[in-house]
Order: structure tokens, then sequence, then C-alpha cells
């Protein structure tokens, strides 16, 4: 059965954390830190496995993220809808402001002895964060429907060391790891606003799942480049499009 959500755009605590990493990215960015403070998180990263950091970070592609919303499709088909809305909104800020700035990634700047990149060797189109901003657009719609204060820290604390593993692989300065977590968390909420809106989309819920799956399938399918992600993929695949195929199957028959 799908609960009634709890987002109000009105509360603190959707507004708080945004203004928290906005805040932080313009102090590093105007305090002229942004260098130094990816220099020192890199480097510390250097002593845990790059196969981890590389699992880590393939939980903030797009593909991955939506595949694992299909884990609470049956019981908040609601959250598929917000994600869609929230998705594009997401990508607009996202994809936008990296072809209107162009900020040039640490591997265009740095030089091999100061970085240890891991997966695809990206040097262009650093601001923001596309996984940062990912990962806290689905945590975010996930934990705006949850009542619990610890869930909704849990999902918080993973979308973060999402974040945390851009800077991690060596493709992605400090700043935009914050501004990409402003950005999809507010997306996230403007997903949950607009699903109000627009209550027609839930109409549509079984077009949202196979759209969903075929995410997920196609999760399997696409060489991310990081080491270890393809066992990953396929795992996850196997995990959810069972998942999803059984809430296609209760809302092809009318079912809560």
């Amino acid at each position: 059965m799908d609960k009634p959500s709890i987002f109000d755009p009105r509360s603190y605590w959707y507004w708080l954390p945004a203004a928290l990493f906005f805040m932080s990215a313009l102090i590093i960015g105007m305090g002229g830190y942004n260098r130094t403070l990816f220099l020192v998180i890199h480097q510390a990263g250097w002593h845990v496995s790059p196969v981890c950091w590389g699992l880590v970070t393939f939980f903030g592609g797009t593909l991955t993220a939506l595949s694992l919303l299909l884990l609470l499709a049956r019981r908040y088909p609601r959250i598929l809808w917000a994600a869609l809305l929230a998705g594009l909104i997401a990508i607009a800020w996202s994809h936008g402001l990296k072809a209107w700035l162009n900020v040039s990634r640490p591997p265009a700047v740095l030089g091999s002895d100061m970085l240890h990149v891991i997966g695809p060797r990206l040097k262009h189109g650093s601001f923001p964060s596309g996984h940062a901003t990912t990962a806290f657009t689905i945590a975010g719609i996930v934990a705006m429907n949850m009542r619990k204060w610890p869930s909704r820290l849990c999902l918080l604390a993973c979308a973060m060391l999402v974040g945390l593993s851009r800077i991690m692989v060596g493709v992605h300065w400090p700043v935009d790891v914050l501004a990409g977590a402003g950005g999809g968390w507010l997306s996230a909420g403007a997903g949950m606003w607009l699903s109000g809106r627009w209550p027609g989309g839930l109409k549509l819920r079984r077009v949202l799942l196979i759209l969903f799956i075929l995410c997920a399938v196609s999760m399997s399918l696409v060489d991310t480049r990081y080491p270890g992600a393809r066992w990953l993929a396929i795992s996850l695949t196997l995990w959810t499009v069972p998942i999803g195929l059984l809430a296609l199957r209760a809302a092809w028959r009318g079912e809560a």
C-alpha cells in the first residue's frame, strides 16, 4: 500500500541540507581551499582499495539509482513518478551548468604524481558533480517519504559517501560534490512537490515500472569502466528486475 508523503516544502529540514551544502561550497571556493582540500581527501583515499571506491561511485550512476527505486516501487509507487520529475530537473541542473561553465576536472590540472584516477580519466565538465546530484536526488526522494530520522540520516550518509567517492576516484573537486549535493536535494523536493501538484502521473504506474525495469536491465549492459562494477551491476539487475516485475504484475492486476 502506498503511504502518504510527509514532504513539506515549508519545513526547515528540507531547506537546511541544501543551504549547508551550498554555503560550504561557497566558503571553499571563495577561500581558495578547493585544490588543497581535494588533495588532502583524495590522497587519504589511497589507503583504501581502488575497487572499493569504484563500487561506491557506481551507485551514483543514473541507471543504478533508478534501478534501486524498484525495491520500493510496490510499497511507494508515487516514488517513481516523483523520481522521474526530479530526475528531469536534476539533469537540467547538472548538465546545464556543466555545458555552460565547462570547469576543468582534476586530471586536466594536476600531474599524475599527485593523482590516482580510478575509472574513466575525465578532464572537462567538472561542475557540478552529476553522480552527487543523482545520489542526493534519489536519497532525498526516499528520505522525504520516511518518518524516522535514523532512516533519513542513513540515506544522507550513503549519498555523502557516493559524493566523497567522486573525489577519491580523482574526477571532481570538493566544490563540485557539494554543489551537486545541494542541487540534487532541491531537485528531490521539487520532484516531490510537482508529483503532488500533478498526481495524474500516477496513472502511468505501469509505464513507469516498465521504464525503470528497462533501466535495471541496461545497467548490467553498460560498461562503466570501474573495477569490479560489472559484477555488481549484474547482481543488482538480478535483484531489482524480479522485484520490479512483481510490482508490475500487481499493478496490472489492480492490486494495492
